[in-house]
């Protein structure tokens, strides 16, 4: 947790190169390749959220959408 309002953040690595950010912020689940302010490529807004997760199972479905999400960026890129 960085502070309350932006309870969950990471930088996402694939070896040593970082390919991307991910952040909940204010009830906005957001994934940006390959930093923050980079491209957006998922993003969702949880309408009953207060900034966090809602238990480790909501957390785990949507770290898991975040790597599928960067994975593609990543295999588009290398096309």
């Amino acid at each position: 947790m960085t502070c309350g309002a932006c309870p969950e953040q990471y930088d996402v690595f694939k070896g040593e190169d970082q390919v991307g950010y991910i952040r909940l912020r204010h009830g906005v689940f957001r994934v940006d390749c390959p930093e923050c302010s980079g491209a957006t490529v998922f993003e969702h807004v949880f309408d009953d959220m207060l900034g966090s997760f809602d238990g480790a199972e909501q957390k785990e479905e949507y770290l898991t959408i975040a790597a599928k999400e960067i994975n593609k960026w990543l295999e588009s890129r290398a096309s």
